[in-house]
């Protein structure tokens, strides 16, 4: 970390600010492809074709997840095609993962549990069981106990 009163052209300021420029990518690059789309589209894709593939049409947990699920294989087929393709997909161009983006997947698949899901298990992993006044989390657990 510089001190304060630190020229701009300092080396040690210039590297303090490719590290963090560095940090910032990758943590935006696992967050766009791990947590983002393999997470929430990926994941939810397979809920989604699963319930329509087991489920009849006026089954009511259908109905309720209906507006939910609808539209996630078309994005996802499209995020496919315009993200994830070789060479010229946006993540390849963009993230510093490049054409490795599936070994990124992988890597993630491999640490990945249904327990994550769980709202009270994570809670419980991610060690903010006891935090004090933590809104969002009283509010999902109450609303994961209806």
């Amino acid at each position: 970390l510089p001190k304060p009163g630190t020229e701009i052209d300092d080396q040690e300021y210039l590297q303090w600010l490719l590290a963090k420029m560095y940090f910032r990518s990758s943590d935006l690059n696992r967050y766009s492809l791990c947590a983002h789309f393999a997470r929430a589209h990926a994941v939810g894709e397979c809920f989604g074709v699963a319930a329509y593939r087991n489920l009849p049409n006026a089954h009511p947990i259908l109905r309720l997840l209906q507006p939910h699920i609808q539209g996630i294989v078309p994005v996802n087929v499209q995020a496919r095609v315009i993200f994830l393709a070789p060479e010229e997909g946006g993540f390849s161009m963009f993230l510093g993962a490049g054409d490795d983006t599936r070994k990124v997947f992988d890597n993630y698949f491999k640490e990945f549990s249904y327990d994550e899901l769980l709202f009270p298990k994570c809670v419980e992993s991610r060690g903010v069981k006891d935090v004090p006044e933590y809104l969002h989390r009283d509010d999902m657990l109450a609303n994961w106990e209806l």
